[in-house]
């Protein structure tokens, strides 16, 4: 399963792709618009009809020309308690975590250390996701943790961005 990311603005765009589970895919992709102004960005994803997507688009600026610090990977586990460990390499790099889990009416809870920009929680079977950022002044290791309700199958992805 791919996704293919376009937006108005003829943004080339990264994606970092991993599954979790058997039909459940997690993306999260980057790029650096070539100009200001009003954008429309669309995710065309490779998927069956029958699939649930789940899509949070946020802007941010101050980035590098090449953005990419640290692909953190992921992690999946079991349990109430969500975390994924980044190591930056660049100082002042802002840490972008997503999380998402299998179960219905689920409360997500993202540390108090990351501000959350995007959260769906649901009581109808859909894919519950949390995606929370942090900027971090040294280059070192991190954790991006949530708290869920109760216990889950989960996932988390991790990413880190280079300042300008």
């Amino acid at each position: 399963t791919t996704i293919a990311v376009t937006d108005t603005r003829a943004t080339s765009y990264t994606v970092l792709h991993v599954a979790f589970g058997a039909f459940r895919r997690v993306w999260i992709a980057y790029g650096i618009a070539p100009s200001s102004g009003a954008n429309t960005v669309t995710a065309d994803p490779d998927l069956l009809a029958d699939k649930d997507l789940v899509i949070a688009i946020d802007e941010f600026s101050g980035v590098n020309a090449t953005p990419l610090d640290v692909d953190g990977g992921s992690s999946t586990d079991t349990g109430t308690a969500v975390s994924d460990s980044i190591t930056t390499i660049a100082a002042n790099a802002i840490i972008i975590g997503m999380m998402s889990h299998e179960g219905d009416g689920v409360t997500i809870t993202p540390a108090g250390a990351y501000t959350q920009f995007a959260e769906f929680e649901t009581s109808v079977g859909l894919l519950n996701m949390n995606a929370v950022f942090r900027v971090v002044s040294t280059a070192q290791a991190y954790s991006v943790d949530w708290t869920l309700g109760s216990s889950q199958n989960w996932f988390a992805q991790t990413v880190s961005f280079k300042p300008a």
